[in-house]
């Protein structure tokens, strides 16, 4: 029953137009019909199913991942469809590439027995037994009782199913396919507030954000919440490591947000200081000072003169927090809302995606913005260096 099934799911529009999808069910469908499931991790599915090198590494490759996840996805469109809702389910649980098979909920409570299998298997994306659901922990390791993680798949992959394809979708996906709410930090404004304060109560405490901070939360924020996705709001020194390590996460600033600076140390580029110069440094040509600013360059009423600006837009699997990572900031305030712009409007990622270097959509990434500022105003953003990885 499960391989007729199989074979209806690879038939479909869903499967049948694409080699990477059906390859990797098929794979993972027969491994555990024939009590293998041991066999099924992240590492021998690169290198069986995608033809990679014993040795790859799995964190600047997350093709498994990807995968999964857009199984995940054609799985849900398939039994949403009303001619299929009766029939046998086969599905892949968030957080495991073992599958699961159901009987239909038209039908008496029951699940599809195999042979006794081995513990799952769950990928090396996680690493404490803390994120994975609880729900799932405590089921039977031999049977599945059809229900509530259908609901949860589902859930997982519904911001998916409305999405229409883009360049700005595929930077995305690998972010919002983690069904945990995305963390979205804002940095604490480097300025404390002109009221005095009160006795005993700490600057910390009451400083802000800055308005370009804002801007850009208020842009990232709508972004993920119109794809239908969870999500927490926190000041960036009040967010925990703990917290990074829960689900993916959205930084926003450089220089006054202190997990961006933490985290940032992997990458061709990143932020470097000396004084009031600001600059971004490419750590392959140490020397080069070409992406700067100088806080100092004032005009002749004393206010800062600015003719351009630069951000880092940062797309990581992070090895410290074990969650995917999204950092946003600039050398200025003007950096840092072009790179929220660059993130959020589909036709500035759309006209500079031709550019990228092939595969980007599943590896880490950085991109290098640049902006014109003129009267105090920042100008569209402009793609103008990127390292896939």
């Amino acid at each position: 029953m499960i391989r007729e099934q199989l074979e209806r799911l690879l038939e479909s529009h869903l499967f049948r137009n694409s080699k990477r999808y059906p390859n990797m069910l098929r794979h993972i469908v027969e491994r555990t019909l024939a009590g293998r499931s041991e066999e099924i991790k992240e590492r021998s599915l690169g290198m069986v199913v995608f033809g990679r090198p014993p040795d790859y590494d799995c964190s600047a490759d997350p093709v498994v991942r990807m995968s999964a996840a857009e199984i995940r996805k054609r799985l849900a469109q398939y039994y949403n469809e009303p001619r299929h809702r009766d029939q046998l389910r086969i599905e892949l649980p968030i957080g495991s590439y073992i599958p699961e098979f159901h009987r239909s909920e038209g039908n008496p409570p029951a699940a599809v027995a195999l042979e006794p299998l081995s513990p799952r298997a769950e990928p090396e994306f996680f690493h404490t037994e803390a994120q994975v659901p609880t729900a799932r922990n405590r089921r039977s390791r031999k049977v599945v009782i059809a229900g509530a993680t259908a609901f949860a798949a589902a859930a997982a992959v519904a911001s998916f199913l409305v999405w229409p394809e883009s360049a700005l979708d595929s930077f995305w996906r690998p972010v919002l396919v983690d069904p945990q709410p995305i963390l979205l930090c804002a940095a604490k404004s480097p300025f404390s507030p002109s009221q005095p304060l009160a006795a005993g109560q700490q600057d910390s405490n009451r400083a802000g954000i800055a308005w370009a901070d804002v801007v850009t939360l208020t842009r990232l924020a709508l972004l993920v919440q119109g794809k239908r996705h969870p999500l927490q709001l926190r000041r960036e020194d009040r967010a925990s490591f703990g917290e990074l390590q829960q689900s993916a996460t959205i930084l926003i600033g450089a220089f006054n947000a202190a997990w961006t600076m933490r985290l940032s140390d992997v990458g061709r580029y990143g932020f470097e200081h000396d004084g009031t110069k600001y600059w971004i440094v490419d750590r392959q040509n140490q020397a080069a000072r070409q992406w700067g600013i100088d806080l100092d360059n004032r005009n002749s009423e004393g206010k800062l003169d600015l003719h351009e600006d630069f951000a880092i837009i940062s797309r990581v699997l992070n090895q410290r927090t074990g969650k995917m990572l999204v950092t946003v900031g600039g050398l200025y305030g003007f950096g840092t809302q072009a790179a929220g712009q660059f993130l959020t409007d589909p036709k500035y990622f759309t006209k500079f995606a031709a550019r990228l270097k092939s595969g980007w959509e599943s590896k880490n990434l950085q991109l290098v913005i640049r902006t014109e500022v003129i009267d105090g105003t920042q100008g569209p953003p402009e793609l103008i260096a990127s390292s896939v990885w």
